[in-house]
């Protein structure tokens, strides 16, 4: 019997060969449930891509951002669909076409990011720390969310004191 295993997973299971399994995967704090059908030569990785790396979309993207406090969406520049927050873009994406979505991230995380394929460094902004993620699945689901409320973040406290208190006020009513 092959054994299905998630590396980031504490439990591994077994499966007959062409055989379904739902199986339940304990990840840390998430909870994935999927259905394996067994490839002779599956690897440990192709398994981890297919739980983390689920393909980011529009919806997901747009989900994500409006769910930080006092965030607004905007169609700017022709088709790029933009969060922004104190009228600052914290993220912004391609309503139409290829997918790419821009985030504003620390100096850490763009020399981390940027080595990764499908997240380049943002043409014209690569200097104020913004980067240019290219291929949906560049970053795992909670990546996504972890990016971009740092993004929010470094956003929000790049704004002028009393944009940044009227904010403060608002979140404490």
């Amino acid at each position: 019997m092959p054994l299905l295993f998630c590396a980031l997973a504490k439990k591994a299971y077994y499966n007959t060969a062409n055989t379904n399994y739902k199986g339940l995967w304990l990840c840390k704090s998430s909870i994935f449930i999927y259905k394996f059908t067994y490839l002779p030569g599956l690897r440990t990785a192709d398994i981890h891509n297919k739980l983390l790396y689920k393909k980011m979309t529009l919806e997901d993207l747009r989900n994500i951002c409006i769910s930080l406090p006092h965030a607004t969406e905007d169609i700017k520049y022709g088709t790029d669909l933009c969060f922004s927050v104190g009228n600052k873009i914290f993220c912004g994406t391609r309503a139409e076409g290829p997918f790419r979505t821009g985030i504003k991230c620390n100096e850490s995380d763009f020399a981390d990011l940027v080595e990764r394929d499908g997240i380049v460094p943002m043409p014209r902004l690569s200097t104020t720390g913004w980067i240019r993620i290219e291929k949906a699945t560049a970053l795992t689901a909670h990546e996504w969310k972890l990016y971009i409320k740092k993004s929010y973040d470094l956003v929000i406290g790049g704004l002028p004191k009393k944009i940044r208190q009227s904010i403060e006020q608002k979140n404490d009513k």
